[in-house]
């Protein structure tokens, strides 16, 4: 599915307000809120809507890192389902070279984090992982 100028329009919003009601979302977009809802769910049928989640201002509430994956065969399209069902999981980018995935991960605490990495870690088809806790957010 390409989303049209009117999907784009949608997902700008929701970007910037994932909570927006549907009543307003459909006021700021020009929609009717059935086609409006329409709209929503074929975007999360087609992945293009993965979720929905709350971003933390307070950093002392949660511990961030990068994930760097090494596959023991590319591609391995099941590494991502799985990662996609992780709701600490906030991207995920594959690579050229010689790291094969790097994994944004955002935990409630560092623990949590430990866990999510290892969890990964112990996917049948990753070969080696390094993980950078993020210290600060420069930009």
């Amino acid at each position: 599915m390409t989303p049209d100028e009117k999907d784009r329009e949608i997902l700008s919003v929701l970007r910037d307000d994932a909570r927006i009601s549907a009543k307003a979302l459909a006021a700021k977009v020009g929609l009717a809120r059935s086609s409006l809802r329409d709209r929503i769910a074929r975007l999360e049928k087609a992945g293009i809507i993965r979720g929905y989640r709350a971003d933390i201002a307070d950093a002392s509430l949660a511990a961030f890192a990068c994930l760097l994956v090494k596959l023991k065969q590319t591609p391995s399209p099941q590494v991502v389902k799985r990662l996609e069902r992780l709701p600490e999981v906030t991207r995920c980018l594959s690579l050229a070279g010689e790291i094969d995935l790097l994994i944004d991960i955002r935990a409630e605490s560092l623990a949590r984090l430990n866990q999510i990495r290892d969890q990964i870690s112990n996917f049948p088809e990753v070969a080696e992982t390094t993980t950078a806790v993020v210290l600060r957010q420069e930009i």
